[in-house]
């Protein structure tokens, strides 16, 4: 299996690594040896991770002089003007990523599987028309000191997860307290992808403007809290000093203490699609989402209109972030396995049928016992079939480490002649035996990533 790591090349921010903590992360992934890795990224910050020994250059995928050329054009000065530039780019064909990606895969690294951060609608398209799997990752959706780690999917991140665009089946109506309640603004970068294309505000003055015709000071103490990265870039604090200036003009006021738990404090956030809002959810408070967001759809959140009031206690909007979290959300150490659990389900196993006329089993594994040639026809496809990571290795003992240059291999279970499981066998050929554990006839087929079976054995 063949894994592309893509460093997103387009120049943000006026930083050249403003991708390195990206790049970072995959580095980390790019040594682990149960599959062939590459990166791409841009020549300063493979300068960083190759100083830091972190990637040798065999493992980096060079730029072409055009990819170059590409980015010294788009680079600028970071305002309005390039952040739209930006934006167009994320959502529209790229020829010149296009040309560099498809001669990559052609030429000098046939990838399976391309790992992208955030969203680029020009890999998106290009892994239809190239026949590889995208695997999208970003941040979850939880900061410190929550939860820490990564949110992937194959349907995008973001609001562009699947789920983020579907109607949401569980928004709560919001009913106005006997009682005053505490409410909390949660502002947002201007700059950031969330805030330009996911929200339905142009302005955080217009963020702020609908938050206080939704809810009546009479009923809320309301204040606003600024976002904690706003002072990084110059765009962020001038948008976000004019939000709260008219904030306070409204008798909002601005809170002010220091990051951690203070989600404590409040009995209602309000956010477009911050992490704060999940963050919220996971403590049981009542959350406002006015714009899509990866966990909106499934976390129990509530309209910002009036109507009438609904029994869901705090516990129960615990358990819907938390449902969601155990669904989408990974540690770092947790990443390889995912990978090789998604191949594995795919494993290219759907074009078995269409190509059985195609193949034959040849066999060359010393310890073979059906010796005669067999089709691959013969065998037929559990329709339940479910590929996991080691599902079949308790079958499966290797006693001789032989490596492997044409990965994966893929060891496909076969009972009554039907094939029933499967799980990949990388840098393994020769000398392994199999146990049975059931009195059904069993069969193991060995596949290489050609799709040629190159060994059956019986059990």
């Amino acid at each position: 299996m063949n894994v592309l790591f893509f460093a997103e090349l387009y120049p943000i921010r006026e930083n050249p690594l403003e991708y390195y903590e990206v790049a970072k992360r995959f580095s980390s992934r790019i040594n682990d040896y149960k599959y062939n890795s590459r990166i791409v990224c841009n020549d300063d910050i493979f300068s960083r991770l190759y100083a830091e020994g972190r990637v040798a250059r065999a493992q980096r995928v060079p730029l072409s002089s055009d990819i170059k050329q590409w980015i010294d054009d788009n680079t600028s000065a970071w305002d309005e003007v390039s952040i739209e530039k930006w934006i167009k780019y994320l959502t529209n064909h790229e020829e010149v990523l296009s040309t560099y990606l498809s001669h990559i895969k052609k030429y000098i690294f046939d990838f399976d599987i391309l790992v992208l951060w955030g969203k680029n609608d020009t890999i998106s398209a290009l892994a239809s028309q190239l026949q590889f799997k995208v695997i999208y990752m970003e941040l979850t959706p939880s900061r410190k000191p929550y939860f820490d780690g990564i949110f992937v999917s194959q349907d995008g991140v973001n609001g562009d997860f699947k789920a983020a665009k579907e109607k949401k089946l569980n928004l709560l109506k919001n009913e106005l307290p006997e009682t005053k309640e505490s409410l909390l603004i949660v502002l947002q970068l201007y700059d950031d992808l969330n805030f330009q294309l996911y929200s339905p505000f142009n302005t955080l003055n217009d963020f702020i403007t609908d938050v206080i015709n939704s809810f009546p000071v009479e009923y809320f103490d309301i204040s606003i809290k600024r976002h904690p990265h706003s002072s990084i870039r110059d765009i962020n604090l001038i948008k976000e000093d004019n939000a709260i200036k008219y904030a306070a003009e409204l008798g909002i006021q601005e809170y002010k203490a220091k990051d951690g738990y203070y989600i404590e404090d409040f009995d209602n956030i309000v956010t477009i699609n911050s992490s704060v809002g999940f963050e919220a959810a996971t403590r049981g408070k009542k959350v406002f989402i006015l714009g899509e967001a990866s966990y909106a759809h499934d976390i129990l959140s509530y309209s910002n209109s009036i109507g009438k009031k609904d029994n869901v206690t705090s516990d129960a909007i615990k358990n819907s972030a938390s449902t969601f979290a155990k669904s989408y959300f990974l540690k770092w150490d947790e990443f390889n396995s995912y990978i090789m659990t998604e191949f594995c389900k795919a494993a290219h196993i759907k074009d078995i049928n269409p190509l059985a006329n195609h193949l034959s089993i040849i066999i060359t594994m010393p310890i073979v016992i059906n010796k005669s040639s067999v089709s691959i026809s013969n065998y037929a496809l559990d329709t339940d079939i479910c590929y996991e990571v080691n599902e079949i290795s308790g079958y499966v003992h290797f006693t001789e480490k032989n490596h492997c240059y044409d990965k994966p291999l893929f060891l496909l279970e076969v009972v009554n002649s039907t094939i029933v499981s499967g799980m990949t066998c990388n840098d393994f050929v020769h000398s392994y035996k199999v146990v049975s554990k059931s009195e059904s006839k069993k069969d193991f087929i060995l596949i290489g990533n050609s799709l040629k079976v190159i060994g059956i054995s019986e059990a």
